[in-house]
């Protein structure tokens, strides 16, 4: 018997050195793409991203997916 599992994930979760040059110099270059920081401070889309968690994990399990919300629940 499977379940339906909706999951959300962001790459990555904290920021990526040298990602700009796909790792091919060693420049040390910090590339501000993660939730947090180097030094674990969350960043602003780090707080938005918990939010959008939040507000996702009371949502019911529909017939045709989380996605489905916009027909409406169905019988």
């Amino acid at each position: 018997m499977g379940l339906p599992i909706c999951g959300m994930t962001w790459y990555s979760v904290t920021d990526q050195i040298d990602w700009d040059v796909a790792l091919r110099e060693r420049n040390g270059t910090v590339n501000a793409l993660g939730l947090y920081d180097l030094d674990r401070n969350i960043r602003s889309v780090g707080s938005a991203y918990r939010r959008l968690i939040q507000q996702w994990s009371d949502t019911p399990v529909l017939l045709h997916g989380p996605f489905s919300i916009v027909g409406g629940l169905e019988s």
